[in-house]
Parts: C-alpha cells; sequence; structure tokens
C-alpha cells in the first residue's frame, strides 16, 4: 500500500529533487514521520517552512529534535489565513466576479450572500467583504459598484 506521502518520497528521490517539507505548527510533529519517509526513499531534505508560530525558539528545537533545518519560521497571520478573492472564485467553479485582476488576489475579511433590497443589503457590507448575489439582480450589482466607488457609501 502506498499513500501520498511515500509517493512524494519516491517522485522526489526519482527526480533527485531536494525536498521542502511545509506545514504549520499544529502538525509539526509530522514532520518527522516525513523526513523519515523521505529519507527512506533516498531523498534530500532541505528543511521545514512551518507557519503560525508563536514561539520561533521552541520550534527551533523541535526542528532540531527531528533533525531538520528552519527554512522559515512565519508567524500567525490573520493575512495568511483568509482567502482570497480568486480562491473564493474556484470553489464557485470560477463564477464571474465583479471589478478585475487587479483585486483578485485580494485577502477576503467576510463572505456575504446577499438575497436583499439594496436598501437593506447596503448599510450591512463592510470593507474587504465578497458580496455574493444572484447574477440577475442588476440593480445590487450596480449599487455595489457606486458604492464602491462612493466615498458616502456605508
Amino acid at each position: 500500500e502506498d499513500d501520498s506521502l511515500h509517493l512524494n518520497a519516491k517522485i522526489s528521490s526519482t527526480l533527485s529533487l531536494p525536498t521542502v517539507l511545509i506545514g504549520n505548527v499544529e502538525h509539526d510533529a509530522q514532520f518527522g514521520i516525513a523526513r523519515a519517509a523521505f529519507n527512506s526513499h533516498g531523498s534530500d531534505c532541505l528543511g521545514a517552512v512551518v507557519a503560525e508560530v508563536q514561539d520561533a525558539h521552541l520550534e527551533r528545537k523541535k526542528l532540531a529534535d527531528m533533525n531538520l533545518d528552519p527554512i522559515a519560521l512565519l508567524p500567525k497571520s490573520n493575512e495568511l489565513s483568509k482567502r482570497t478573492v480568486n480562491e473564493v472564485a474556484r470553489i464557485l467553479d470560477n463564477s464571474v466576479y465583479l471589478y478585475g485582476s487587479e483585486y483578485s488576489n485580494r485577502p477576503v475579511d467576510n463572505i456575504r450572500i446577499y438575497t436583499m433590497q439594496v436598501d437593506d443589503m447596503l448599510p450591512l457590507m463592510r470593507e474587504n467583504e465578497l458580496a455574493i448575489v444572484y447574477h440577475n439582480r442588476l440593480d445590487v450589482l450596480m449599487s455595489i459598484l457606486l458604492a464602491a466607488q462612493s466615498s458616502n457609501a456605508p
């Protein structure tokens, strides 16, 4: 039986590609298991990138105990944990979204589905919110566009 970890290790070894393990603090115990799997297939493991690190000294010690070099220790970041407009669009089967590609990598603080009237909806809208509306609600779509351009909009 072959799982994805061993398959990735075989591919890395076969192609002579060094490995970088990537994960977060919650899964850092799995780094040792992954390193052992990659080593068992003859793959070179360069180290680990760990996200959501609160205590860098402790994390370095944990990695050293697993014979891993810290490549990067990233602090907990609200920005990294947010989905972007592109990610939401992919989840929604790349449905059309307003604005242009320059906003597609913008992180989204909140996703809200609006089915109400414009007068009720506008006061609820917030900065960095992704509004999902039915495509034939031109009144809502136009109001959102106008509100986004206006300095007086809520």
